[in-house]
């Protein structure tokens, strides 16, 4: 209850900003943030089988009819972005805990069979055991790739002098269909093939390795 009041108290602020509105660029290039109208922060795909949804008591994700509470992993709605897939047929968003600088996490659903799953990016990427450091390290997805059959994530120490390895980064390619990784690439190898996808802090992120 008092972090989505807490979400709803940012949500306010960012009306006055004048962001709420504004087309994402965190950590997607596609990453879309949110509107806010008579107090209802909403984010919708463009066919709406997607909606996100968020007041004072909660925050859910309808897909394709089934409603999931995602309210674990979200905070200010300018430090959260939504990215659909249609060819996926799913959706990913991802969110900061705290600051621009972490902890952010990811959640990614698609349909499949008249079903919605989550495709367990967290659970991947902690098997790989790819960086480690002092500091929680952030997990974003990036992007849906390969016509919607994979997702791009990366794996990053958080921008902080109190982490080691700061900023250190990593990359993999997730399947949508099994969960599974297919492949872990190096900054320079996923820039070289997927660099249309990233977002801002991506691109700052890579000028520090």
């Amino acid at each position: 209850m008092l972090k989505q009041s807490i979400w709803f108290a940012a949500l306010a602020l960012c009306v006055n900003a004048g962001t709420c509105m504004a087309k994402g660029n965190l950590w997607a290039a596609a990453g879309q943030t949110f509107q806010f109208s008579n107090n209802i922060g909403e984010w919708k795909s463009p066919d709406g089988s997607a909606q996100i949804r968020s007041d004072d008591t909660d925050v859910t994700l309808k897909l394709y009819g089934s409603v999931l509470d995602i309210a674990d992993i979200y905070g200010s709605p300018w430090l959260s972005e939504a990215v659909w897939s249609g060819e996926a047929r799913g959706v990913f968003v991802n969110a900061s805990d705290g600051g621009t600088v972490g902890t952010w996490r990811t959640r990614a659903f698609v349909e499949a069979g008249g079903r919605v799953r989550e495709i367990a990016v967290q659970k991947a990427i902690r098997t790989a055991h790819a960086i480690t450091s002092t500091c929680t390290l952030n997990v974003v997805s990036v992007g849906w790739i390969d016509s919607g059959d994979a997702l791009l994530v990366m794996e990053q120490v958080p921008n902080s002098s109190g982490c080691s390895h700061m900023s250190k980064a990593v990359f993999f390619v997730i399947d949508v269909k099994t969960g599974k990784i297919r492949e872990t690439l190096t900054p320079t190898e996923a820039k070289a093939r997927y660099s249309d996808v990233f977002g801002a802090r991506v691109d700052d992120t890579l000028t520090l390795q």
